[in-house]
Formats: C-alpha cells, structure tokens, sequence
C-alpha cells in the first residue's frame, strides 16, 4: 500500500514536472495586447487632433458694409477697399499666399474679390456692354447658378489673366464674386477652384 501511494506520487510529481508553465506566456500576451492598443489609441488622437487642428482651412470673414459673412482659405491676405459712395460699395480681396505678379498680369497663384456697385441693371448679362466696362469684363459660357439662394450667373473672362465670375442682383446692386488666376493655368479648373467654389457656397447675407 505505502508502495503504491509512494509510486502514485512519483508519478504525480513527474506530471507536474512535464507540464508546460503557461501562466508567464499569457502575462506576455496581455503586455503585447495592452501595447499595441496603447499605441492605436495613440495613433488615433493624433490624426483626430491633426485634422480637427489642420482639417479647418478656412476662416470667416464678416463684411458689416456688405450685410455679408463668407469663408476664405486659411493663410490668405485679405484686403478690404469697399467706400460707401464711390461707386463700388464693396470691393473686398482675398490672396493666395504664392500671388506673383508680373506687369499687367498675375504668374502664379490667384485671388478672389467681392465687390457690389449700385446699379439698374435689369439683366446680369448686360454687365457685358454697360458703361464700357466691357474691356475688363466680358464672360463667355454664361450657365445658371445660385449664391446663397439667389439666381446668378457664371462664366469666365479670358484677358491678361484669366477669370471666373459669378453675379447677381440684390436690391439694386450689382454683385460679382471672381477668381483670377494666370493665363498658363486651365481655364475649366485652375488651381484653386476648389477654394472659389467653396467660398461661394459659404458666402451668406446676414
């Protein structure tokens, strides 16, 4: 009997022996797990911080002489010359940051500008031949559009530079938001296109 429990043991014994320590493996693992979802979590904050501090790329402008607020590109010069009772009531510019003139045009970059001047226009499209103005503008490829909800028209101007334009009518000013931009870039898609369609999609009368 002493015997067999005496045997019995030293089996027991010998199973345990053989037996495979696992417990360090697992505590192994948990480590590497933890890590790892250490460093995703940081990856996270970091590219949720990137885009919510770089993501804004544009800032709001609020015009009182226009009764107007608009989004321009972050970075951009701005000018505003709007004079009551100087024909242009508005004239406000927004510049790239890589705006390069040469004499009489631009070589690099672009810029925006709002203007509105007191007009009896009855027709947008008779911007092209009144007071001879139609030097400086003279759009082609006329198609509807809208700013902030109201009918206007769009179109580009081919002359030393080149320009996109958009206008409309409201109470009984002329309005027109352009883009300039060199004569060697695309006419349909210059530069900064992307910019002057989201400016316009955010310019809203107060």
């Amino acid at each position: 009997m002493d015997n067999n429990q005496t045997l019995q043991d030293t089996v027991t014994q010998v199973a345990s022996a053989q037996q495979p320590n696992i417990q360090p493996i697992n505590n192994s693992k948990k480590k590497i797990t933890f890590i790892l979802l250490g460093v995703v979590v940081l990856l996270l904050l970091f590219v949720l911080s990137y885009f919510f501090y770089f993501g804004h790329d544009t800032v709001q402008y609020i015009s009182k002489q226009g009764g107007f607020s608009v989004s321009y590109p972050k970075g951009w010069k701005i000018v505003d010359n709007s004079a009551p009772g100087y024909g242009s009531s508005v004239s406000i510019s927004f510049s790239s940051p890589d705006l390069t003139y040469q004499p009489n045009t631009i070589s690099a970059g672009g810029f925006f500008v709002i203007s509105a001047q007191k007009d009896n226009l009855s027709s947008i499209k008779y911007l092209t031949t009144h007071q001879g103005q139609e030097q400086y503008f003279t759009p082609t490829n006329l198609t509807p559009t809208t700013v902030d909800g109201i009918a206007a028209e769009k179109g580009t101007n081919i002359g030393s530079t080149l320009s996109t334009i958009v206008y409309f009518l409201k109470n009984g000013y002329l309005w027109s938001i352009s883009y300039s931009y060199p004569t060697n870039q695309s006419l349909t898609h210059p530069e900064y296109i992307k910019e002057f369609n989201s400016l316009i999609s955010s310019f809203k009368f107060n």
